[in-house]
């Protein structure tokens, strides 16, 4: 079927008007690369407000799932951190902590909106320590995944086979609080990574287990 005219002449419009985008269109624009053109095309071809529209893709994602953090175990997370800042100038604003209750130095910074901890263990035969000479090799740790209900999200993974990994630092397994939500650790069965899933509390929660403390 061959386009009217008309037709034809508003499509060419739209494309224009998209390719007209400048880098101030993009503020807003989330970390789904996709997501955000549609978001602002669709604000510019509806006229609407671009924060009507803008997919918020930390709570859509997977279906509300959406990655918290990633850890990498490493020799010493200060000389780690400046090979970030050095090599890729991210990480300027990276904070390191010390955490006596998992024994465990941290660097944290984020990398759009993905967090990144580079976790260097305090003791000889400590978590990464151990991670790392059992591998012979510094490298990716762990994946957590922020999830809309833990519990379900447990059982779900069980269901279908995840094994239940011990939190190391606190020698639980299964769901139970930490400093930002209730997590969960699940062996090392997907490609060798272990996962984290983790019901980031709402505000008012925080406030409850604000005592939490430890990573």
């Amino acid at each position: 079927m061959t386009k009217s005219k008309s037709t034809k002449d508003d499509l060419d419009a739209k494309v224009n008007d998209f390719l007209s985008l400048t880098e101030a269109d993009f503020k807003d624009a989330k970390r789904d690369p996709q997501a955000s053109y549609k978001s602002i095309a669709d604000a510019r071809f509806t006229k609407r407000p671009l924060d009507e529209l803008t997919i918020k893709t930390e709570k859509t994602n997977m279906d509300g799932r959406y990655i918290k953090h990633m850890a990498f175990a490493v020799k010493d997370a200060k000389a780690a951190l400046k090979t970030y800042q050095d090599y890729l100038g991210v990480a300027q604003d990276a904070e390191v902590h010390d955490y006596e209750k998992s024994r465990n130095r941290v660097a944290i910074f984020n990398v759009g909106d993905v967090e990144y901890q580079l976790c260097q263990s305090l003791d000889e035969g400590g978590r990464f320590d151990t991670w790392i000479k059992d591998r012979g090799y510094e490298g990716l740790h762990h994946i957590c995944y922020a999830v809309p209900n833990i519990d379900e999200a447990l059982e779900e993974a069980q269901a279908k086979g995840a094994t239940l990994k011990e939190c190391a630092a606190c020698k639980v397994k299964g769901s139970h609080v930490h400093p930002e939500g209730w997590v969960a650790f699940l062996d090392q069965e997907a490609g060798g990574i272990e996962l984290e899933l983790m019901q980031v509390y709402t505000p008012e929660e925080l406030e409850e287990y604000k005592s939490v403390k430890g990573i």
